[in-house]
């Protein structure tokens, strides 16, 4: 079989599709050698995809523009795929799907929420969400997605037939996002990113208002109003859209000196900051799958989680789980986990447990299952 994958958001694994990019294709490069994989990818952004293809097409660097990038996509995309005779085309994101076919095409569908959050993009982003992908998606010839929660979505948002929906959990990376000596993890933190002693981390980009950091700002305003406690917020995340709103709300409560913006970390040195963190807070409001609190249990941090989306589908019972919208419920979970020592080790044996569910290499013998059954129908 000869299987293209667009890598259509790769970034150095900055964000959550680059790393189901990244890691898919690692793990297909493993379990499906005897198949020809084709990569397509910005030539900026080839290196975490080394030794994982056949043969590589390189696309523009421009493509990091929205409008080259829909151009490219519906012209230049499907006409590589029919010379480079391929059997099977896999389009890792609803964001960049092609009207025209140079053969069978697989989507992934990694969520929804600008259907249901008005202010996640801009205007004609939201127009182009709306109105072109569900016409680009009808014409995939299978679809992936993330979690049930969003399988759900996209029968009730687009009207996609149930049957051509397959749902395929994503997975973490074991190797590196693992229990650590809780020493060592402070000492990194502190050190090597100047973090204090006793932090709560959210891990994800500054965007209000689906990311909800807004609420956790509330929250630890709460917390600090509530309890004499030392502790300092901590988030890990690129600026995006609506990061000055939360800027602003920290401002507004006087937290400055106790709201830390740590910016994109990279990778390895999450898992330290992870470990060393009091509890990992993710309020977030909608997500297709949701990495970060998964890697979170696996480095040992208790999570605190949105019940929102497919969250509960994800961290099952070994997450508080409270309504995010809410900074009352979340101070309270904030509370629980600094006054009872036993909710803090029961949340870590159950994410230890929890977090041995989600693997690459059963996405990715998912996702071929997925191409062979297109390709024999």
């Amino acid at each position: 079989m000869r299987i293209g994958f667009m890598a259509s958001h790769a970034d150095g694994g900055k964000s959550g599709i680059a790393q189901y990019e990244i890691n898919l294709m690692r793990q297909l490069r493993q379990i499906g050698t005897e198949h020809e994989m084709h990569l397509f990818v910005n030539r900026d952004h080839m290196e975490p995809f080394a030794d994982t293809y056949d043969s590589v097409h390189p696309a523009p660097g421009a493509l990091a523009r929205p409008i080259p990038s829909l151009i490219w996509h519906q012209t230049a995309l499907p006409a590589a795929a029919r010379r480079a005779r391929l059997d099977l085309l896999h389009l890792s994101s609803h964001q960049r799907l092609t009207f025209l076919k140079g053969c069978r095409t697989v989507g992934t569908i990694h969520d929804l929420g600008g259907f249901v959050i008005s202010e996640k993009y801009s205007s004609s982003r939201m127009l182009y969400l709306k109105k072109v992908i569900p016409v680009l998606a009808r014409r995939l010839d299978g679809i992936l997605t993330d979690s049930d929660f969003s399988k759900q979505e996209i029968i009730r948002l687009i009207g996609i037939d149930a049957a051509k929906i397959r749902v395929i959990h994503l997975g973490y990376n074991a190797d590196r996002f693992a229990p650590v000596d809780p020493e060592w993890a402070q000492t990194i933190a502190r050190d090597r990113h100047g973090l204090p002693e006793h932090y709560f981390v959210y891990v994800a980009r500054l965007e209000h208002p689906s990311k909800n950091h807004v609420a956790l700002v509330e929250a630890f305003a709460h917390l600090r109003q509530k309890l004499d406690c030392p502790h300092k917020l901590v988030f890990v995340g690129r600026d995006w859209n609506g990061e000055a709103e939360i800027r602003a709300r920290v401002a507004a409560h006087g937290l400055d000196d106790h709201v830390v913006f740590q910016g994109h970390v990279a990778n390895d040195d999450l898992p330290p900051i992870l470990a060393a963190a009091e509890a990992f807070v993710f309020p977030s409001l909608f997500e297709g799958f949701g990495i970060p609190p998964v890697e979170a249990m696996a480095c040992g941090a208790p999570v605190i989680c949105s019940d929102a989306a497919c969250l509960p589908e994800v961290v099952g019972d070994a997450a508080l789980l409270v309504d995010a919208r809410n900074p009352e419920f979340l101070c309270d979970a904030m509370t629980r986990v600094l006054e009872d020592p036993t909710v803090s080790d029961t949340l870590r044996e159950k994410g230890f447990e929890r977090c041995k569910q989600f693997t690459w290499r059963q996405t990715a013998q998912k996702t071929l299952k997925v191409y062979n059954e297109i390709l024999r129908n």
